[in-house]
This record gives structure tokens, sequence and C-alpha cells, in this order.
């Protein structure tokens, strides 16, 4: 487990695990408001005062408000959608503001800290973070990334964490599926694509799988894709191909829907990356999976995104809870 020091006691508030699949395993619950007054008052001893010493217990014990009101209501919305109160699971997932506390972390980060306490800048993100995702995607407010490339896993951690997570430069994050977990023979890399989604994928001259769901470790029924309708986006970068019928495939999801694929078709040459939608229709709570199967040459994929479409009523939606653009 992970402590700091604070202002005025020895230890400070545990937040969690540098290794394992969760950065914080336990509920706070009502222990939330205790730390967040304990904070409050430090700050309170800490006005006036200068130096960098000063700023750093400032940027401390704001971090550690932000991170405990951000998991408290993780934590509320959770309760909510066990007892199917899906809106008020929305609404406490919406007004939760992890990222901030994140970056509270990360300007910490940025002075004369440890390797091991800057570590924990990267598992704030991949461990804790994920799970915000995670809610707001079980919910449909959320579409689903999947980013196909290389994963790596901590082979000498007690207990290792097994999942791989990609961060594009608009801030949003993608689970990432790679040989290992979805049977393709290689990974790719292809520099010269424009965008920076399509620079890399997997390869494979056999069929293969992906589970697409939401974010993070299936714990009961969150990471669970809720029944409805949606739209597959299958994100197609051609590192190579330079005519047609040179790279076909086929991709078909467990629920029959299914379209084959001619990479110079779909992103009219090489370096260049493209998209096909697949209409699906999920009649019941899990997770998808779609299936790749080459008709000629290599199958060759940058990502997947789901989306839930806008607008659906009645079995399409979630308890009345609303969806995303």
């Amino acid at each position: 487990m992970w402590t700091i020091s604070t202002i005025g006691q020895s230890w400070g508030p545990i937040f969690g695990r540098e290794t394992e699949n969760f950065f914080i395993s336990e509920k706070i619950g009502d222990e939330s408001r205790y730390v967040v007054d304990g904070c409050r008052r430090r700050l309170g001893m800490l006005e006036g005062l200068k130096g960098p010493n000063a700023e750093y217990f400032r940027r401390l014990e704001n971090f550690c408000i932000a991170f405990y009101e951000a998991q408290a209501k993780y934590e509320k919305s959770v309760d909510a959608f066990s007892r199917g109160e899906f809106d008020m699971a929305r609404k406490a997932i919406a007004e939760a503001k992890p990222e901030e506390a994140v970056k509270l972390y990360a300007s910490l980060a940025s002075g004369n800290l440890t390797k091991g306490e800057k570590g924990v800048l990267i598992s704030l993100n991949t461990k804790w973070l994920v799970y915000f995702h995670q809610m707001r995607q079980t919910l449909g407010m959320e579409h689903v990334r999947v980013k196909f490339g290389e994963t790596k896993h901590e082979p000498l951690a007690q207990m290792p964490g097994a999942y791989t997570y990609y961060m594009d430069g608009k801030g949003e994050m993608w689970r990432t599926l790679g040989t290992a977990e979805t049977g393709a023979e290689r990974t790719f890399s292809a520099p010269s694509v424009p965008e920076e989604i399509g620079r890399d994928g997997v390869a494979s001259g056999k069929g293969f799988r992906a589970i697409v769901g939401p974010m993070g470790k299936e714990k009961k029924k969150l990471g669970s894709l809720q029944p409805g309708k949606y739209t597959l986006c299958v994100l197609v970068s051609n590192p190579d191909a330079t005519a047609e019928n040179e790279r076909v495939f086929k991709v078909a999801a467990d629920t029959g829907a299914g379209v084959v694929v001619d990479a110079f078709k779909v992103t009219g040459g090489p370096n260049k990356l493209g998209e096909v939608e697949i209409p699906v229709v999920l009649k019941k709570q899990g997770r998808l999976t779609v299936g790749f199967e080459p008709v000629k040459g290599e199958i060759a994929v940058a990502g997947l995104v789901l989306k839930k479409l806008a607008g659906a009523r009645g079995s399409d939606m979630i308890g009345g809870v609303g969806v995303v653009e």
C-alpha cells in the first residue's frame, strides 16, 4: 500500500496499490468526509506561508481532497447502479472529476519525488481513472474504445496488472489489445499514417477475435455493455496495400452482423486510415465478441469504437438514462 506524510500527523491517507488491477480496492465510504475536512484544516494552517515546501503541501492537500471527493462520487454511482437507480448513477459519475485529481498529482510529481512516487502517477491513470471511464461506458455515457497494438504487463510484480491502455493526443483513453489478448499473429507499425490512432495495430494471416466492453476488470455487472442498439466502427489501417483485392478480410460481431472489408477500398491507398461501420444489437447484458477472418492477404486493423446510438428509447436505454451523441 502507498502512504503519504501530511502536516500534523505521522501518516496520511492510504490511497492504494502500485500493482494489481485496482489502485484502490476497498470502499472509503464516510471516511471521505473526515479526510477532506482534515485536508481543509491543514490548508488553513498553510495559508500565508511561502516557499517551495509550503507550496508542495498545499498541492498535496488539494490532491487528497480531489481524490477523495472523486472516489466518493464513484462509489455513490456504483451503489446506485447496483440498486437499479440508473439516473442517480449517471448523475453521480458525471459530477466526479478524477481527471482533476490526476492533474494535481502530476504537479506534485514534477518536483523532487522518488521514482516510486512518480510511478504512482501511472497507476492513477491506469488503475484508478480507467474505472471512472468504465462506469461512464457501462451507463452509455462514453464510447468504448479499443486500440490494437503492443501490450505490456508486469511479469515481475507479485500481483501484476493485466491491462494496457493508450491515451491519445486528445486525452481519450483506449483499452489496448495485442497479440496475447486477441490471438493475432503480430503487431505492425505504420508511422506515415496521418491519424495518430492508425500508426500501429495488429496484423494476422489467420483469424482472431477481440472482446469489446467497458475498460477495466469486470466486477459483477460493472464493465458490461447494456442491451440496446450500437454502431461498431472498425478502424482499418492500410500499411502497404496499393490496389484492391490485396488485403481483404471479414469482420463479424457475435450478434450476427458482419461485413467484408477491402483495405484499399476503405482507406484509398497505403499509409491511410479508413473506417467501416457495422450496426449491432445487443439483446442481453455482457460484452461483444468481434471476429476477424482473412479472405486474401493479412488482416490489418488499428482499433474499434463502439458507440451507443443517441436518442434510443424504451428497451434501447438503461432505465431511462440518456446516451452519448
